[in-house]
């Protein structure tokens, strides 16, 4: 299970009406990231029984698995982007490529970690 973490999703709307709202909001967010990213002693009991993963070796894998691929501000790297988004292709059965850039829009965050 890669990519525990569980994204932001808004709309175009709410980013034009609310967009200093939506960026406090992912202040904190990056915040909670950090705690995420610095503190596996935290974390992978969390994952353990957020998740029902008995072994703590497999929620260590897990955790392991995912942490390195959140930057800075919660975004996604490009390698990590392309991947979610050939799963979710897979999984809906789309056959034509669909640049990430089309489904994942990091301005807000990149706002917020300045």
């Amino acid at each position: 299970m890669r990519f525990l973490q569980t994204g932001v999703v808004t709309t175009d709307t709410n980013i034009k009406q609310k967009r200093e709202k939506l960026v406090r909001f992912l202040k904190v967010w990056t915040r909670g990231l950090k705690v995420y990213q610095d503190s596996p002693e935290i974390m992978i009991p969390y994952i353990q029984k957020r998740l029902g993963v008995k072994d703590a070796q497999m929620a260590r894998r897990m955790y392991d698995n995912d942490a390195p691929f959140i930057l800075t501000g919660g975004r996604l790297g490009a390698v990590a982007a392309r991947e979610i988004v050939d799963i979710g292709r897979e999984a809906l059965q789309i056959k034509e490529p669909i640049p990430a850039e089309r489904i994942f829009d990091f301005s807000l965050a990149s706002e917020a970690v300045r």
